[in-house]
């Protein structure tokens, strides 16, 4: 008995990696099933969102530098807003180490200006929503 892990890229779908990797357990002439324990859909948002650039905006102006805009993963929650139409940024936040770990941390300055970019972007958010 084996398992995998495989995260999807924007535009795959768990029938095209079921495909291949069929197609490679096939080659090999092994027994096989495969079985799905929890499929969730990769997602994107463009850098044309609203929201993105002014995150972007916001993060220029308080730390000099703009985000660098890629995918994220392994996976987040973000997929589940996205899927509804809700524009989702994953991925943006104070800089720390030991993500998940017992010694997870973030540096306090970095929180600080984070909070003040979140605040800012929030802000200009709602002001075009009126």
């Amino acid at each position: 008995e084996a398992y995998g892990d495989v995260r999807l890229l924007p535009n795959s779908t768990p029938q095209q990696v079921k495909k291949i990797i069929g197609e490679k357990l096939d080659k090999a002439s092994v027994n096989y099933q495969i079985q799905d324990i929890l499929s969730v859909p990769a997602v994107e948002i463009s850098p044309a969102e609203k929201i993105v650039e002014l995150l972007s905006k916001h993060s220029k102006d308080i730390l000099g530098n703009q985000p660098i805009l890629q995918g994220a993963g392994p996976w987040n929650d973000g997929w589940m807003f996205i899927s509804k139409g809700i524009p989702t940024v994953c991925g943006f936040g104070p800089d720390g180490e030991g993500v998940h770990s017992k010694d997870e941390y973030v540096y306090l300055e970095s929180l600080r200006k984070i909070t003040e970019i979140y605040l800012r972007t929030i802000i200009d958010f709602l002001e075009m929503e009126k």
